[in-house]
């Protein structure tokens, strides 16, 4: 999703926002059914139905709210920037899961 993002916001051409959008379209195409599964495999059995619930409640908020969060820094830097900061910042968010997930994994193991 950052990647996609980064290609949108540095951008000089149409196929290249159109590229970014599918980039960013992939990532969360990935990022949707794994955080389901993740989530189903946490939660108890009989609060499964709510954790999954939560789960669209939040991507539907922030699919609402990211319109009104971003629109300060749209104005303040302009959107190309915006989708560049937002890009960052989605892929050092990545990069510190990845992180924390390899190091859980090697405690996880006895």
């Amino acid at each position: 999703m950052g990647a996609g993002w980064l290609v949108i916001g540095t951008a000089g051409t149409v196929a290249q926002v159109v590229t970014g959008l599918l980039a960013g379209g992939l990532g969360v195409g990935f990022v949707v059914p794994n955080l389901n599964l993740l989530l189903a495999e946490a939660a108890d059995p009989a609060r499964r139905g709510r954790v999954l619930s939560g789960l669209v409640t939040g991507i539907f908020l922030g699919q609402f709210l990211s319109p009104l969060v971003v629109q300060p820094l749209v104005q303040g830097i302009g959107i190309a920037e915006a989708f560049t900061w937002t890009g960052i910042a989605l892929g050092a968010g990545a990069a510190l899961a990845a992180l924390l997930s390899n190091r859980n994994n090697g405690k996880e193991t006895r």
